[in-house]
C-alpha cells in the first residue's frame, strides 16, 4: 500500500503550509476552494525530513516543485528558540549575581555567562546551514 501524499502550499507568510485532508476530501477539491494558490502533493520521501525541526521554514520552490528551507525564516525561528531557552538561565544568573554581590564574591564568571547568553542570537546571522543553526544551544 502506497503511503499517502503530503499536501502543501506556500502560505501568505512565505512558508509552506501543510494541509491535512479530511476523509473523502480530495486535492482537486482543495484546489477548487483555493483559487490562485498553487497546491502541491509530495511523497514523504521527497520532503526534507532531516530538517523537520525547521518545518516552519519549509518553502515550496514551484520550479521543481520541491520543498526547500528558507534560511531567513529558519534563522528567525532559531533566534526565537534561543531567546526562550536563555530566559530562565538569565533569571537564574540574576539571582546568582545578587547573592555573589551581597556576599562579596566575584561576579566575573556570572557576568561573562550572562554576556554569552545575550550575544548568542548574534551567532545565528553567521550560520549558513540548518545543522549550524541546530547546533546553537544556550546550555553549555
Amino acid at each position: 500500500m502506497a503511503s499517502p501524499k503530503i499536501v502543501l502550499y506556500n502560505s501568505k507568510y512565505g512558508n509552506a503550509a501543510i494541509v491535512t485532508l479530511f476523509p473523502g476530501f480530495t486535492v482537486d477539491q482543495l484546489r477548487e476552494r483555493m483559487p490562485g494558490v498553487d497546491v502541491f502533493e509530495f511523497d514523504r520521501a521527497d520532503l526534507p525530513m532531516a530538517d523537520q525541526d525547521f518545518e516552519v521554514a519549509w518553502k515550496i520552490d514551484p520550479s521543481g516543485p520541491r520543498v526547500v528551507i528558507d534560511l531567513d525564516i529558519a534563522k528567525n525561528f532559531t533566534k526565537t528558540r534561543l531567546r526562550r531557552e536563555r530566559k530562565p538561565l538569565l533569571e537564574a544568573l540574576d539571582i546568582a549575581f545578587h547573592k555573589a554581590f551581597e556576599t562579596g564574591q566575584s561576579t566575573a564568571e556570572i557576568f561573562a555567562e550572562k554576556q554569552r547568553l545575550r550575544d548568542i542570537t548574534t551567532l545565528v546571522d553567521a550560520c549558513t546551514t540548518t545543522a549550524e543553526l541546530r547546533a546553537l544551544k544556550c546550555a553549555q
